[in-house]
């Protein structure tokens, strides 16, 4: 992914003179990426989708971040967000997935033409939902038939009968194969839909999306083709997590389960490809569960996805003021997370793992921002402190060492003076170690 500071009132004003959704030209200096456009429903595309500002754009030009609906049928463009509450259909003229201001109840995937439809009043066709999803599993387990089919089968007939308990058991039943590399393999590739419907289902209990997140974020931990399947065929589910979240308007006990859950999932799929946080928004929302949730582990999740964009974009082979101006125009509170990062390093039950994370965070935000980025001083007495516990560790005489370890901790000790601290005052102390 790339990040280019762009001249972007200029655009933004040829947006607003446009009606909702239209497609202007895209500029030629687009460059940041966000992902490959997967699956049949979306509207035409001959390259991938890249951010500038509230815009996204391809080759065909740019239109509306944010889907803007009214009460007609429009096209849902590759990679738009989608509030909460629309109709969504799948056009079967067209084969284009569409949305319009509506109660939310009309939700569809491609592979649900097969079943009966009915007309709107403009004459389009339109699958409800209870039957698409008892459709969808009648024909993955038809034609696949994999070996959890009678299992899934028995969770969409649950839910048709609105047997909310029971499907929360079948749940159950199968939650320990989630983790197994080929089962979770197995299963999120023919249920998906049915996994996805769930969680997302506002209307359900909330016990019952909670199992289900837990499913998926079950199937998702340590398992690469999962995460490149959902990546490639389910490009759209990290924002529809986002929107969910966005949607919670009171934050009971067991909600702020389900958003853990949610926020599990976004950190392995961030994680893998940064690409899926594409604005300001998903750093608000992130933002918002940070400070209204007291949870230690859920606070370290979101830390580590604030730090797998920001050092994705310090990464980046471009100039350091562009990598500041890349993160500031993403994330403008990048200042209030890097106090977080500087409470939370110093926790003495944090773990090497997260330590590493955060510092090397700290260590490039310092790097791209100097002196506009203040560390206080409770930060610098930790890093004086672990400067001479690495030393000691480094300097111990063992002969099988941790070479990963060995390099940062050599990092950590090497920036205190050269990042953190007076650079004048580390090449007087090299000066007196030379002596």
């Amino acid at each position: 992914m790339r990040i280019r500071i762009l001249a972007l009132v200029p655009l933004l004003a040829r947006v607003l003179a446009n009606g909702p959704n239209e497609i202007i030209p895209a500029p030629d200096d687009i460059v940041h990426q966000t992902s490959q456009i997967g699956g049949d429903t979306a509207a035409p595309h001959h390259t991938d989708v890249y951010v500038s500002g509230d815009l996204l754009c391809n080759d065909e030009g740019c239109y509306p971040l944010i889907f803007e609906p009214s009460n007609d049928w429009q096209v849902i463009k590759p990679e738009q967000r989608l509030p909460v509450g629309l109709d969504i259909r799948v056009n079967l003229d067209t084969g284009l997935k569409e949305a319009k201001l509506g109660d939310g109840s009309t939700r569809l995937t491609d592979e649900m033409q097969a079943v009966e439809v009915t007309s709107t009043a403009d004459g389009a066709e339109v699958v409800p939902i209870a039957e698409a999803s008892e459709a969808t599993v009648g024909a993955n387990s038809a034609t696949i038939n994999h070996e959890f089919s009678q299992q899934f089968a028995s969770i969409q007939e649950a839910l048709n009968e609105d047997n909310y308990a029971l499907a929360e058991a079948r749940f159950d039943d199968v939650l320990e194969f989630a983790h197994d590399y080929k089962h979770g393999y197995t299963i999120v590739s023919n249920e998906f839909d049915l996994l996805s419907s769930v969680c997302l289902n506002t209307s359900l209990p909330t016990s019952l999306r909670e199992i289900d997140a837990r499913f998926i974020l079950g199937c998702l931990r340590n398992n690469p083709p999962v995460i490149e399947y959902i990546e490639t065929h389910q490009s759209g589910f990290a924002r529809d997590i986002f929107n969910s979240i966005n949607a919670v308007t009171k934050v009971t006990e067991d909600i702020q389960v389900l958003v853990k859950r949610f926020i599990g999932i976004l950190t392995v799929l961030i994680e893998s490809d940064p690409a899926y946080i594409v604005g300001i928004d998903d750093f608000d929302t992130l933002g918002k569960v940070f400070y209204t949730i007291d949870d230690k582990q859920l606070r370290l999740r979101i830390l580590q996805i604030v730090s797998s964009f920001v050092n994705r974009v310090h990464g980046e082979d471009i100039a350091p003021t562009m990598k500041r101006d890349g993160i500031l125009f993403v994330v403008p509170a990048i200042k209030d997370w890097a106090r977080e990062y500087m409470r939370y390093i110093k926790d003495a039950d944090i773990d090497e793992e997260h330590l590493r994370t955060f510092f090397d965070t700290l260590y490039n935000l310092k790097t791209d921002f100097g002196k506009d980025l203040t560390v206080d001083a409770p930060f610098l007495n930790w890093l004086a402190n672990q400067v001479e516990v690495r030393k000691a560790r480094l300097g111990n005489g063992e002969e099988h060492r941790d070479e990963e370890q060995d390099v940062f901790d050599r990092k950590l000790i090497n920036s205190r003076h050269l990042v953190f601290g007076n650079e004048m005052a580390d090449s007087i102390k090299n000066f007196h170690d030379e002596l």
